[in-house]
């Protein structure tokens, strides 16, 4: 079911043993670079780096998935780079291709297969965890974030739910041209808001009933460290990137 790709599965891999910390950092520093660079081997790259990363922490299966979900985005983001650039010059060529459908296309799966590795190897807790070990943010924030983060498997397992009830009742989702689908969906949307909107009010009564803001922020018998395995991952996501001022 769909509902299982947002979920972080449980890996015993040097990749789920890093820091959150580190591991955000260095899914910045490679989708911030993937933007701002047109360079097609810089892409390349980038790309071969991540497909290392899931390699390693043995996260392919479940990177292939994520970005299975992204297809038809992908597919529409080529599509309308090819129809803008044929009216813009109204001919093609192999280099114009690659420079920028291709590229612009490569630039998004860059983009959301650096937080994908992230975000499959990192649980809400630990990251949480480890927001709030950084003085300088408020624990105001660090929660904010734990529950945003969270919300995106209920809000996945609920949308599973109402799919699978509107298709107990006869609604061909999965059939009709792609406008079709749409309409469908939109009988969706609102059961679903409805109970997002449920679940904010039980967060907030929960808060409320725990006496939230009334006293000191709790800690954790957790602590994130910096090991040598973050050292070796940020050291050569700085090494790979180095490199490409040469290409």
């Amino acid at each position: 079911m769909m509902v299982y790709r947002f979920l972080t599965p449980k890996r015993e891999t040097p990749l789920f043993q890093l820091d959150p910390r580190i591991k955000f950092l260095t899914s910045s520093i490679i989708g911030l670079y993937a933007i701002f660079t047109s360079n097609f081997k810089v892409l390349i790259l980038l790309f071969l780096l991540i497909f290392l990363i899931n390699f390693l922490g043995k996260l392919l299966i479940e990177w292939l998935k994520m970005l299975k979900s992204f297809t038809t985005l992908i597919f529409l983001i080529f599509i309308v780079e090819v129809v803008h650039i044929y009216f813009l010059g109204g001919y093609f060529s192999l280099k114009i291709l690659m420079e920028k459908p291709v590229t612009l296309t490569l630039k998004f799966i860059i983009l959301v297969s650096a937080f994908t590795f992230f975000y499959l190897s990192t649980s809400p807790e630990a990251f949480t965890t480890s927001i709030q070990q950084l003085k300088f943010i408020p624990y105001s924030f660090s929660l904010t974030l734990t529950i945003a983060l969270r919300f995106i498997p209920i809000l996945a397992y609920e949308f599973q739910e109402v799919y699978d009830g509107q298709r107990s009742r006869g609604v061909e989702l999965e059939k009709g041209s792609i406008i079709l689908r749409i309409r469908k969906m939109a009988s969706m949307l609102t059961p679903l808001m409805v109970k997002a909107i449920r679940k904010s009010f039980e967060v907030a009564e929960t808060l409320e009933t725990r006496c939230y803001g009334l006293k000191k922020p709790k800690t954790s018998i957790y602590i994130s460290r910096v090991g040598k395995w973050d050292l070796t991952l940020i050291c050569g996501v700085i090494l790979v990137l180095a490199l490409t001022f040469y290409i």
